[in-house]
């Protein structure tokens, strides 16, 4: 663990400012992007066009399915839980890395990373 610090502001790790009181102290913290909303509802479309050609057991499909289901409720939500979406878009990872669906796979992986960092 890093600790480095100056002018009442501490940094522990990587990413956790700690402020102490004191005159003209000033602290931004800046949360991760959010995804955007467009982009994930494409992914699923671009999933659910290719998921036949991936060659997935029965219920390796019905769980991506499921999964992709969550992200279209949160999509949807007016205040969408950004790590339920993060979750569900890692499952979808997980089965796709594990299929032998080959280039529509690979294609689909490709996109995942520009909707969770």
């Amino acid at each position: 663990m890093n600790v480095t610090g100056s002018n009442n502001v501490t940094i522990v790790g990587n990413h956790n400012p700690v402020q102490q009181a004191g005159s003209n102290t000033r602290q931004d913290i800046r949360g991760p992007e959010r995804p955007d909303l467009s982009q994930i509802t494409a992914f699923l479309t671009r999933l659910d066009s290719e998921a036949h050609q991936l060659g997935l057991s029965g219920e390796d499909y019905s769980e991506m399915r499921a999964e992709a289901e969550t992200i279209r409720a949160q999509v949807k939500s007016p205040k969408p839980k950004w790590h339920v979406i993060a979750e569900s878009v890692r499952s979808i990872r997980a089965i796709l890395e594990g299929t032998c669906g080959g280039i529509v796979a690979a294609g689909l992986l490709e996109a995942l990373p520009q909707i969770i960092s």
